[in-house]
């Protein structure tokens, strides 16, 4: 999904944590992992319909899980349209609240 990576480290950015992006496997130093998947559908134009958010310790436990997920797919709403961003800062919010 284009833009959601950048938008997910925006999101930790304002809640004061620092992110860096890796292939797997993860270093062994990283304090918490984060693990995701952002599904999108087409309806004249692509757009975010689905995403999963998993923060995990160094050892594989989950600390937080939060989602995001449009019923139907949105169906005839316009707020499908919505930018990655709009859709995704109040599940990082709601991923981190206590973080």
């Amino acid at each position: 999904m284009p833009g959601f990576l950048n938008v997910i480290q925006q999101g930790f950015s304002r809640n004061g944590l620092n992110t860096r992006v890796y292939d797997a496997p993860v270093p062994g130093y990283c304090e918490v992992v984060l693990k995701y998947t952002a599904l999108r559908s087409w309806d004249y134009v692509t757009y975010l319909s689905h995403a999963e958010l998993w923060l995990d310790d160094p050892y594989g436990d989950e600390i937080a899980y939060a989602q995001y997920h449009l019923i139907a797919k949105g169906g005839l709403g316009f707020s499908k349209y919505a930018s990655v961003e709009t859709k995704m800062n109040p599940v990082i919010d709601d991923l981190l609240v206590n973080y």
